[in-house]
């Protein structure tokens, strides 16, 4: 309330009573909103989701594996497997780290498999010409609210 801590009066009690068993020492207090993290399998699910509309698109375009990667040794005719889209994926949209490094999902924090998931959609537009919606459409707008 109003930019200061409001303990109910025993946890405020039993904070003063830490405090001053320190002493003189500098104490900096730091209040973090702890945000229940992603699940593997909202992540992996979320990311199936994308592949999958992907794979849908090829199929209905008739987008096979010789077409996607151009090579004499792969046959005409043959579906692009799942696995196939991850893995371009990945190569082309995983530079979410800190510092544009790349990550597995599984090592990814929330903004991070964000991140991802937006350069998966730019990706899939800006190349393939597919749209694939964002989950919530609202969400960049109620984190924002959020942060006010």
């Amino acid at each position: 309330m109003n930019g200061s801590l409001m303990l109910p009066m025993a946890l405020q009690q039993m904070r003063n009573e830490f405090l001053r068993s320190l002493g003189t020492c500098s104490v900096i207090e730091r209040i973090d909103r702890v945000a229940k993290p992603k699940t593997h399998q909202q992540v992996k699910m979320h990311f199936g989701l994308v592949v999958s509309m992907i794979k849908y698109a090829f199929d209905e375009r008739g987008i096979d594996l010789a077409t996607l990667i151009p090579s004499v040794k792969i046959p005409p005719g043959r579906p692009v497997p799942k696995d196939v889209i991850q893995q371009i994926l990945y190569a082309c949209c995983n530079d979410v780290g800190d510092e544009g490094e790349r990550k597995t999902l599984s090592k990814m924090n929330t903004i991070e498999a964000s991140r991802f998931f937006d350069a998966c959609r730019d990706h899939a537009a800006r190349i393939w010409r597919i749209q694939i919606p964002s989950p919530d459409i609202n969400w960049k707008d109620n984190v924002n609210e959020v942060k006010q």
